[in-house]
């Protein structure tokens, strides 16, 4: 694998994302044996279409020993992981395929046979997360964790707020990305699992669409719980309340959230300063969402 024509794309905790200039419809994602191929194995058993790269177009490959420190020039994180791994082998967090039967036996062992690479089609778009940290640069509001009460999670001075426009728009995104991952889950018994958050989320402002990347802790065959109460519908219920509750600065978001019966227990007079807002029950929020979006 030659790295001159390659560029840093990001690294999380299981591998570093590198590009290619001489193919920019693919990426790389380069890390240690297991989180690779377990990602690459998930990814295979994925339906065909759906917010995610296409199963037939990821390949697996084993970085050669010999380019593993060129490539790892691009990998921070995984390079500082790999000094410690061969100064200490019981520093690995991933011990190698076929581990040797006595830590003293360990020197038979190359940790950089440990290396390889999962090419997959390129996704365009940016992380959710780093999306909503442009919206909210762009807004002058205090932040203030929401405080929990009897009747429920009370926000007080909302982190953000966004325009009305956008705050629609992202709505849909997150319901239509919510519907496919039922449909993951009913239809082919997989569960995201409990990793679904903003960075392994990419959204597409002009599809309006997120795609989902980093498959390595998905579930396959556990999905004995109903959809709507499980950690990745919960999850993608936090998101929607982040987004609902960011637009009641906004009389028009205000007056929809009342008119649609998606805030609990109060009307538009009871709302004082609009910091005791009580949006209704997660597992019923992005249903009654999605209705009148």
């Amino acid at each position: 694998m030659k790295t001159v024509t390659h560029y840093f794309i990001g690294e999380g905790s299981e591998g570093c994302v590198i590009g290619d200039h001489t193919n920019p419809n693919f990426v790389s994602k380069i890390g240690f044996i297991y989180p690779i191929i377990t990602e690459f194995k998930n990814i295979k058993c994925l339906p065909l279409h759906g917010p995610w790269v296409h199963p037939n177009e990821v390949e697996l490959f084993k970085i050669d020993p010999k380019d593993v420190n060129d490539v790892l020039s691009l990998c921070p994180n995984l390079k500082e992981t790999l000094k410690l791994i061969i100064d200490n082998p019981e520093n690995d967090p991933y011990p190698p395929l076929y581990p040797p039967l006595f830590l003293h036996e360990v020197e038979f062992f190359n940790p950089y046979d440990n290396i390889y690479e999962m090419r997959m089609p390129f996704i365009k778009g940016i992380p959710y997360r780093d999306y909503l940290a442009i919206l909210q640069n762009n807004s002058a509001t205090i932040i203030q964790k929401p405080k929990f009460s009897k009747h429920g999670y009370k926000y007080r001075n909302i982190t953000f707020s966004i325009p009305d426009e956008i705050i629609f728009k992202l709505l849909k995104a997150l319901s239509n990305l919510y519907y496919e991952l039922e449909r993951l889950y009913n239809q082919y018994y997989i569960d995201y699992g409990n990793d679904l958050h903003g960075l392994n989320m990419l959204y597409n402002e002009e599809t309006n669409t997120i795609n989902l990347i980093d498959w390595t802790r998905l579930k396959i065959g556990d999905t004995s719980k109903t959809f709507s109460i499980c950690k990745t519908a919960l999850d993608m219920s936090n998101m929607f309340e982040e987004v609902l509750l960011s637009g009641v600065f906004s009389d028009i978001i205000l007056q929809w959230l009342i008119d649609h019966n998606i805030i609990k227990n109060i009307s538009y007079d009871e709302i004082n300063f609009k910091d005791n807002i009580v949006l209704i029950d997660k597992k019923d929020l992005i249903s009654v969402v999605s209705e009148y979006i």
